[in-house]
């Protein structure tokens, strides 16, 4: 048997564009911190009056990215100052990699994404969230699997003080 592991802080967001590259975000709320997801199906079933069936491909790769940092996270500032050049100048399209360093290749690239808008802003009696949404004009999704744990195939990995356990 083997074993795998994940490592949530071997995740790491990147977001280069003008004005700011914010290279290794962090600062991830706890729970699900990324989501990435694609907007339109690849393709679409339509069956005929007699049944057959017939498979139409959507070429869009439009998707969104969705992260969540804590309210702390000194990211917001500098996503705050890419939301402001986008409404300034419409120029502020970015490219946007998410890697997992557990994995043995899961990534997930937007060559062009943009804020869809700045989130909204709460107070309460504790330090909240921030949650940013980006808008993809294409996204590539590659789930790549975990990594072996190290021992995960040595016969006596289980073994403490010469006594097996496995």
């Amino acid at each position: 048997m083997s074993a795998h592991v994940y490592d949530p802080a071997s995740v790491r967001l990147s977001i280069a564009g003008p004005p700011v590259i914010v290279e290794g975000v962090d600062g991830f709320s706890p729970g699900t911190f990324i989501r990435a997801v694609p907007a339109i199906a690849r393709f679409k079933s339509i069956p005929g009056v007699r049944g057959q069936m017939t498979r139409v491909r959507n070429r869009l790769r439009m998707g969104r990215i969705e992260f969540t940092l804590e309210q702390a996270a000194k990211a917001n500032l500098a996503l705050t100052a890419l939301a402001f050049a986008d409404e300034t100048s419409g120029s502020a399209i970015t490219a946007i990699m998410i890697k997992d360093g557990s994995s043995l290749l899961d990534l997930v690239v937007a060559p062009q994404a943009w804020i869809e808008q700045i989130p909204a802003s709460a107070k309460g009696v504790s330090s909240g969230t921030i949650t940013w949404v980006f808008e993809c004009a294409s996204l590539w999704i590659i789930h790549g699997g975990l990594r072996q744990a190290e021992g995960g195939d040595n016969p006596n990995a289980f073994a403490f003080e010469g006594k097996d356990f496995g």
